[in-house]
């Protein structure tokens, strides 16, 4: 969801916002799909999720009327896909629909123990109610006439984006048993900051930064509403949106709508909001606080402790300025030291026993992107190996025994149900699966003594509990019943098992020693610190422990454990931060009402809904600048496009038609364009034409990422028929029509980036195009560039090398030219070319500064640049042009919401410009971020 303070001035910037395109062409053609409808919703899932669709409808259907919106919203097309292994939701403008991804998170004190569809239903359906509720005013007129995106970003600019996510947090919060509200997992960064000396300005909390912990727009924006409904009631937020999205007044819309609602200026707003937390809070006086606020900006966070020794603690490492790794820590030296890098994976987790790390690492699936899988990796600390145990399937916290033979870990099938797997470590083999029928899900399971497995379950009412499995008798029983407590990060030192838990506004460290005894960790903090993961061994526990420069090991004496009952234990709901008046009043949750509905499901017809126009689409990819007339059915497996595009090589325009069906192996596409006014210089004067090209093709994307790269390779063949109609002095040759093939093949590879990485530290990223004539015409063109990315001479640098090739037939017909020349030149479709060039990117500020809630500024940084272009003319003669120079890039974010990097750019011509530039040359930047994922 997107957020603004301010109408844009000029409506061009467009162009340089990225479209969040979602995944096209997901799911293989011949995939089975019903739906079931009612004026709120059409469901669409496929057959292996009907049980949790009936249960999303019922519930959605049970959701009552927006709280500021009581009229019915207009009906939402919404998919259910159940194959990735990633939990997300999202409800989009263009086109308008939404999916839901069913596989729920292990971390439950991340979204709660509620079931994670009633987590979805309840927070995506209230951003439905906000679209509705929204498009008004001037945002319907631009919705009527520029489509869906355009009127979605009218929204984002009037209306912040915390509000959109915390007030659909509040929802969740307010109807349900828990919401992240209730969390107080939730606002562990946040009550790092406001706890700590730094007071961050407004513009900070919205932008976030690349050096400083910062808390997203989702806990931010839940704590501004929370106050403002405390303080000045309900209906305020009512009248300050309903005004807002009017754009009334047209500048700073929200601000001033707020102002002229709650009686005092925005600005006074926020400090009183942030003011206020910080005064609920005790500032921190521990040593860990101590030492954190002596630190200039955030530094890495220690996560999953395990000890390997009494001297030594592995633990997973991330950094704003690293990847993710594996390290090891030595008490008696303090010395921390690298053992290996972690694979790509969805989440950190591991676990450690006897000289073995097993985690999952990410695996896409080659062709469909709604398909991936998660391995089973198991790295030996003494030979440094890794070996993957599983191939396709979804595995979740794996767990190896002392021995090193069987390892267990949470298998969820496509249906999103979940069983614990028992795996035989010599050849992958399932030796054991529990028996579900109470359809618990489970989290964290351990091996606790020969035969039993431990995990931490929680049911379809959100109550959690610790579960004790036998893998050879079957049996089933609880060391710890049933409750709403939210439980996690399950450790085992012999028969004693710790955990985190729920307690009191934070999370903490609890111990069950045998004959069921419960105590809980002291950590002596009086910051209402948050700890998770504990790892006992000889007589201490570890645990990661929440600072504001990242979580941080601590050590405590298991003497620390101090015993409570379980009456005290058990909640009947957490909380998080702060109680709002509000969220107290009595009321059944949504997700404990008897289901109401019993819809009637029917075969989806994808044939049916092909056709979908939803917006005007603006696209730069220089020399080529474009504006789209786009559809999309709701599957996402067919696009259409209408088009127009103006190339600035040659300043010739466009218009075409164009189609692609991904719902086969390979792609199907189509399409045909007319050309207007292409103009290219052929024996010392230009040739002027007009063309029409009809096309047919096939396109295979393949994602081959997977370990430590993210890989994807596409191969195209596209057959074009293209007839010239000739004007100006040429008019008189003839003019003809001829066919040609078009293969293309790119390729990109790149390792894992860290936050301030301006690129990734290897990459290579290569594209090849060959245009050949096929009906005896000798018309021919090949263009072949590749970047190649290496670590520069200091962290977070990068060393970029470019090269390109393109070489045409000679004589009267030249295809387009995309060679990127030497930077500063007029560019030139000469007969061949060979260019060169390097590149040093190099961060120069990171200024964390906004402008008038318009722009602010995350990170200025440099790149020093050499060209070189080699050039041959069709009569045979050759000219060089190199030039050199640098690049100043501005990494910011517009209207506190949407990221743009733009830069300017000096060149210095070494050489002579063909059209007579002179040699100092300056131009605007707005670069194409390849490695957006």
């Amino acid at each position: 969801m997107k957020g603004s303070e301010v109408f844009p001035i000029v409506f061009s910037i467009l162009c340089c916002i990225n479209v969040h395109a979602q995944s096209f062409g997901g799911h293989p053609g011949q995939s089975r799909w019903e739906h079931m409808g009612s004026d709120s919703i059409d469901l669409i899932y496929q057959p292996a999720v009907r049980e949790k669709a009936v249960a999303i409808f019922s519930l959605i259907n049970s959701i009552p009327p927006s709280l500021t919106s009581p009229h019915t919203v207009r009906r939402l097309p919404l998919v259910l896909q159940q194959r990735t292994i990633f939990s997300n939701g999202y409800v989009g403008m263009g086109p308008y629909r939404s999916e839901f991804q069913l596989t729920p998170l292990q971390n439950s004190f991340r979204l709660g123990s509620v079931p994670w569809y009633v987590q979805l239903a309840l927070h995506e359906y209230r951003h439905v109610q906000q679209f509705d509720f929204f498009n008004r005013g001037v945002t319907r007129v631009v919705y009527k006439i520029l489509g869906q995106e355009a009127g979605a970003l009218l929204n984002s600019m009037a209306i912040p984006n915390w509000f959109w996510e915390g007030d659909a947090v509040w929802q969740e919060t307010r109807l349900s048993t828990q919401g992240r509200g209730r969390l107080p997992y939730f606002f562990n960064e946040a009550r790092a900051v406001l706890q700590s000396p730094h007071h961050y300005s407004y513009m900070k909390w919205r932008n976030g930064s690349l050096r400083d912990l910062v808390p997203d727009h989702y806990p931010f924006g839940y704590l501004l509403i929370g106050y403002g409904t405390e303080r000045f009631g309900a209906d305020l937020w009512s009248k300050t949106i309903s005004d807002a999205s009017r754009f009334k007044p047209l500048f700073y819309p929200f601000q001033q709508s707020f102002k002229r609602h709650a009686g005092i200026s925005f600005k006074h707003f926020t400090e009183d909001a942030l003011k206020f937390y910080r005064d609920s809070l005790a500032a921190g006086t521990d040593s860990l606080s101590a030492w954190a606020y002596r630190q200039k900006h955030y530094l890495s966070s220690a996560e999953y402790p395990a000890w390997i020794n009494s001297n030594e603690i592995i633990y997973t490492k991330t950094s704003y300025r690293e990847t993710p790794a594996f390290y090891k820590y030595e008490l008696n030296t303090g010395k921390n030291t690298r053992i290996a890098t972690r694979r790509i994976s969805a989440d950190n987790q591991f676990s450690y026993n006897n000289g073995r790390i097993v985690y999952t690492s990410y695996q896409a699936d080659k062709r469909w992107s709604w398909n991936d899988y998660s391995r089973i990796v198991i790295h030996d600390l003494n030979s440094n190996n890794d070996r993957e145990l599983t191939g396709r399937h979804k595995y979740f916290s794996p767990d190896i025994n002392e021995a090193g033979t069987k390892v267990v870990a949470v298998h969820i099938d496509s249906s999103a149900k979940s069983q614990l797997h028992v795996l035989e470590v010599a050849n992958g083999s399932l030796s054991a699966a529990s028996s579900n029928p109470a359809n618990f899900f489970f989290t964290y399971p351990k091996f606790y003594q020969s035969q039993l497995i431990i995990s931490a379950v929680r049911d379809s009412t959100g109550r959690m509990g610790i579960i004790q499995w036998n893998f050879v008798s079957g049996e089933q029983k609880f060391l710890l019943p049933l409750s709403y407590q939210v439980i996690g990060f399950l450790s085992v030192q012999a028969d004693t098992i710790v955990f985190s838990a729920t307690s009191n506004r934070k999370e903490s460290a609890f111990r069950i020693v045998p004959g069921g005894s419960l105590s809980e960790l002291s950590t002596g903090s009086k910051t209402s610190r948050s700890v998770y993961q504990p790892s006992l061994h000889g007589g201490r526990v570890v645990v990661s422990a929440m600072s504001v420069v990242g979580n941080q090991l601590l050590i405590f004496p298991d003497s620390s454990f101090h015993a409570v009952s379980e009456k005290n234990f058990n909640q009947s709901r957490p909380d998080g931060l702060v109680t709002f008046g509000e969220l107290q009043e009595a009321a059944t949750p949504i997700e404990r009402q008897n289901a109401t509905e019993n819809p009637a499901a029917q075969v989806y017809k994808k044939a049916a809904h092909l056709f979908n126009f939803h917006s005007l689409r603006p696209y730069i990819l220089d020399p080529d600048y474009s504006l789209s007339l786009v559809s999309e059915n709701v599957l996402n497996d067919f696009r259409t496009e209408l088009t127009y595009l103006y190339n600035r090589n040659e300043g010739y325009h466009q218009v075409g038609f164009y189609s692609t069906y991904a719902g086969l192996f390979p792609w199907i596409r189509g399409g045909i364009d007319y050309t207007f006014h292409r103009s290219v210089l052929m024996n010392s004067s230009y040739a002027q034409w007009d063309e029409i090209q009809p096309r047919i093709g096939l396109s295979v994307p393949m994602d081959l990422s997977g370990r430590y790269h993210f890989k994807l390779l596409r191969t195209s063949v596209d057959y074009v028929y293209s007839r010239q109609i000739l004007k100006g002095y040429y008019s008189d040759s003839v003019a003809g029509g001829f066919g040609y093939l078009n293969p293309a093949i790119s390729w990109l590879s790149r390792t894992q980036q860290a936050r301030q990485d301006i690129y990734p530290r290897f990459a290579q990223s290569m594209y090849m195009d060959y245009r050949a004539a096929i009906n005896g015409r000798a018309i021919q063109q090949l263009l072949v560039t590749g970047s190649f990315y290496f670590p520069g001479a200091v962290l977070n640098h990068s060393t970029v090398l470019q090269a390109a090739y393109q070489s045409r037939s000679k004589g009267n017909y030249q295809y387009g030219n995309s060679f990127p020349f030497s930077r500063g030149y007029t560019a030139v479709n000469f007969q061949q070319m060979q260019k060169l060039g390097i590149n040093y990117h190099f961060p120069l500020a990171y200024p964390d500064a906004g402008i008038a809630q318009v722009v602010y500024l995350l990170r200025v940084r440099a790149n020093p640049f050499f060209d070189f272009t080699n050039a041959r003319y069709d009569d045979g003669s050759t000219a060089v042009f190199k030039s050199a120079g640098a690049e100043i890039y501005f990494d910011t974010k517009w209207w506190n919401q949407e990221a743009v990097s733009f830069g300017i750019r000096y060149s210095r011509l070494l050489d002579p410009d063909p059209f007579g530039r002179t040699a100092n040359q300056w131009e605007i930047i707005v670069p194409v971020n390849l490695f957006r994922r």
